[in-house]
């Protein structure tokens, strides 16, 4: 008997997802786990202090021969911000996975037990290519400070399928108890075509700690796991927590080259199947070029071509009528995506490379690890970690990462996300080869703020203002209103100026272009007015001239980090503002110049007066990606010296009237 081993390239954020809710094998029995009286009692815990709650007892479990998954987790409720864990969401796929045999209770200090009896809500959390993630949400009855709350409840899928376990073993509640267990499937396995029954894992787990395997299981068990400390601007969570992630070996493999040399194998023989040649790219490729192009003008007018046809991931969910409407059947090659004119992220970036190679240039096919959610190691034998496609091309020996799968995306930049990741390059041959994409520059992620304003004598503010997106900057915009109207675009633009401008400031677009351009900035002109912007002191106005920073906070207030520090993209802001005071006040005093230059970092910011009109201009380059947590402190120092910078003020005074 074998089993098919789900190809995860598309599944990657799904087992993520699914996992992080944790599972349970142990328990496949009605009864409860056995409640001390220290448990009911228990009013903190030392190993946890000042913890709103803690997991007592949390068990995961998951069997590939019965096609289960138990989740078991027992809290307790230390204070009353704890009483938010009674909310439970349950987070699953389900085109592969069904949620039954919920079981939940309380269990006041006293002892008293109330059973949850209410009915599961169901809600999309997350949707995608292929792609939907519902969740399950109840809560948990009469939750006070000292109870104890306990659910539990199993996760099925279909026969034939194997999910190899991931454990995600932290948790952001300490955890005094913690049991893992896993059964892979006791016959042959189907992984990439080939057959095999071996079970191999890679750990990250604190010292001391032992998978345990128990003839036809794996075991863990642990005491006292720390909770994980979520923090902003840090790698992703499942990226950095404790876990152990299982996979069946493929064949007779000896390790991880062999591995990889099976997958190299296998995936390129699938992308020379599809980028295979078609004498109607042939034709397409010399009605978009003539022979005097350059290899860039040729790439350019491909590029351009490919951006053209309907990008199917980047589509709101339709029904089956509308579906059937389009009549869209599933492309087998690059020559299908262009004769439906339709096609999905990988099968555009492989037209792309078909095209580009008629065209007689160098091209392949790049497959990479998106790094929002995953670290790519060539020691986790698992392709699931390469999740999508990206297009390498050689122009005059040089090399040009291109992303044309991703809707929007200017020619020669890669969305953030493909970007300083390896990834593993079709080269026709029968070896893996890694490369890694180049992080993205400063310049491919630009904003710029204008505002030119009039201030009245009471401290009012009255003007335009100017956003202009460009690079990543646009391309996130784009592809988060890609669905959305023009009213909801609209509502998306005012929304964003409004949340940097003072609370009582009324905001009103009057134009946006560049909305579905792929080169061009996304333009956005408003106007806007700010009652009592000017502070009244007396016969002075104290007037900030850092106008689009007035809500920032510093982003890092705490003394210690625990976890590296991750930027997304670097990136670049601008900002010009232009205020004509009134004739009836003089400007006494402007903020002084700013200048910190930091190795990852650096903020200008200049404020000078030409008669009437205080001209305020600031620019802020944040140029790295990832720093160790020994770099907190410069990093922390340089953004207080930043939010320092932007609350000077300038200080205005009532003009003296001559008299004769």
């Amino acid at each position: 008997m074998k089993a098919r081993v789900q190809r995860q390239l598309a599944l990657g954020a799904l087992l993520l997802l699914v996992v992080s809710v944790v599972p349970s094998r142990m328990f496949a029995f009605d009864d409860w786990q056995p409640i001390s009286p220290d448990e009911l009692k228990m009013t903190s815990e030392p190993a946890a202090p000042g913890a709103s709650a803690v997991i007592l007892y949390r068990e995961e479990s998951s069997d590939d021969n019965e096609n289960y998954k138990w989740d078991y987790y027992r809290i307790k409720i230390l204070t009353e911000e704890g009483k938010k864990y009674a909310d439970v969401k349950i987070r699953y796929d389900n085109q592969y996975f069904h949620i039954t045999d919920l079981k939940a209770r309380t269990i006041h200090a006293d002892g008293t037990v109330i059973s949850y009896d209410g009915k599961l809500m169901d809600s999309t959390f997350l949707k995608g290519r292929h792609l939907k993630i519902l969740q399950k949400t109840f809560t948990l009855p009469d939750v006070q400070v000292g109870s104890i709350i306990e659910y539990k409840y199993r996760t099925r899928w279909e026969q034939g399928i194997a999910f190899a376990a991931r454990w995600i073993v932290q948790d952001d509640l300490f955890q005094k108890r913690a049991k893992f267990s896993f059964a892979p499937f006791k016959h042959e396995v189907l992984v990439g075509g080939l057959s095999g029954s071996q079970v191999g894992y890679t750990v990250f787990l604190p010292p001391g700690s032992q998978i345990v395997h128990k003839y036809d299981h794996f075991d863990l068990e642990m005491s006292n796991v720390p909770a994980f400390t979520e923090e902003e601007f840090s790698p992703p969570s499942d990226e950095m927590k404790y876990r152990v992630r299982f996979y069946y070996e493929r064949g007779n493999i000896r390790g991880p080259e062999d591995f990889w040399a099976m997958e190299a194998h296998d995936w390129g023989s699938a992308v020379g199947k599809f980028t295979s040649h078609s004498g109607n790219i042939d034709d397409q490729v010399r009605q978009l070029t003539t022979a005097s192009d350059t290899p860039d003008q040729k790439l350019r007018k491909i590029y351009a071509k490919v951006q053209q046809i309907t990008n199917l991931t980047y589509r709101r969910e339709r029904t089956a009528a509308e579906e059937k409407t389009l009549n869209f059947k599933e492309n087998k090659n690059a020559d299908d995506v262009l004769r439906q004119n339709a096609g999905y992220h990988n099968q555009l970036t492989r037209l792309f490379v078909a095209m580009a190679r008629s065209a007689g240039i160098e091209a392949h096919v790049l497959r990479v690890s998106t790094r929002d959610e995953t670290f790519f190691s060539d020691k986790i034998l698992d392709a699931g970690q390469l999740n999508s496609e990206v297009a390498l091309v050689k122009i005059d020996g040089k090399d040009l990462y291109l992303d044309p799968g991703t809707r929007f995306c200017p020619y020669g930049v890669l969305e953030w996300r493909r970007t300083g990741v390896a990834g593993m390059l079709d080269t026709g041959g029968s070896q893996a080869k890694f490369v890694t994409t180049p992080y993205p520059e400063l310049k491919n992620a630009v904003t710029q703020r204008v505002g030119v304003f009039s201030l009245n004598d009471i401290g009012d503010l009255k003007g335009q203002v100017r956003l202009v997106f460009t690079g990543q900057e646009a391309l996130i915009r784009r592809l988060q209103g890609i669905e959305n109207d023009e009213t909801a675009r609209k509502k998306d633009l005012e929304d964003e100026l409004r949340r940097m401008l003072p609370a009582t400031t009324t905001v009103h677009l009057i134009e946006a272009k560049g909305w579905d351009a792929v080169d061009d900035p996304l333009d956005a002109l408003f106007t806007v007015e700010i009652p009592s912007f000017a502070t009244t002191t007396g016969k002075r106005l104290l007037m900030t001239t850092s106008l689009f920073e007035v809500n920032s906070k510093t982003p890092f207030v705490h003394e210690k980090r625990v976890n590296p520090l991750y930027f997304e993209y670097p990136y670049r802001v601008l900002d010009q503002v232009m205020i004509t005071v009134p004739t009836s006040f003089q400007i006494e005093s402007l903020p002084k110049e700013q200048k910190v230059l930091a190795e990852f970092a650096g903020y200008v910011s200049t404020c000078k007066a030409e008669g009437q009109r205080v001209t305020f201009r600031r620019q802020l380059d944040v140029a790295g990606v990832m720093y160790p947590v020994k770099y907190y402190p410069q990093v922390k120092s340089f953004y207080e010296q930043v939010k320092s910078g932007d609350n000077e003020t300038a200080i205005l005074h009532a003009a003296t009237v001559a008299q004769n």
